[in-house]
């Protein structure tokens, strides 16, 4: 069964996928945006079945061609640039794709960890550490695509669990 990390060529995707090789698994299916292959590199040294683009990714799984065959999807792919601004980039890549994943997982009974960011949250200066609500303002248009109606995940599955693996994962990839 393959693990599918999202992401897989960014810096925490990559160390994802270097923590699950050091816990000897393999057969994971490494997804990413190929239209800037400048992140590449980061996979060097990793194991992993195959490398997708994105779209190709969504289309393949749309067409029912991983039913049955995925363990989990590990998704961290995600705009995280704090500073852009082309907004239907950051909701069809942040909110629209993050929603086809989670869509498809409910519906093949496929865990789903989803990773967010501080840039979504705050560093606590605006006088919260935690979710934003609708009433704060999220600090970019790539917070705004994770934040309360917004997120593609309901906000009663969301937990600090899943970034704290992630951290750790990052952490001792190094």
């Amino acid at each position: 069964m393959l693990h599918v990390v999202t992401g897989a060529a960014g810096f925490i995707g990559s160390r994802l996928l270097a923590a699950l090789n050091r816990e000897g698994i393999t057969e994971i299916l490494a997804v990413d945006n190929l239209e800037n292959v400048d992140k590449v590199p980061n996979l060097a040294g990793c194991e992993i079945e195959d490398y997708l683009d994105k779209r190709e990714f969504l289309a393949r799984l749309e067409a029912g061609q991983f039913d049955g065959s995925v363990e989990a999807i590990l998704h961290q792919g995600a705009c995280s640039d704090t500073m852009a601004t082309d907004g239907r980039y950051v909701m069809d890549n942040n909110y629209r794709y993050s929603r086809a994943l989670l869509d498809w997982c409910q519906e093949e009974e496929v865990p789903l960890v989803y990773a967010s960011s501080a840039s979504v949250y705050g560093a606590g200066a605006s006088g919260f550490i935690g979710m934003i609500t609708s009433v704060q303002r999220p600090p970019s248009p790539r917070a705004s695509t994770s934040t309360g109606s917004r997120s593609p995940v309901p906000a009663h599955t969301r937990t600090p669990l899943a970034s704290a693996a992630f951290a750790t994962a990052a952490t001792s990839a190094r």
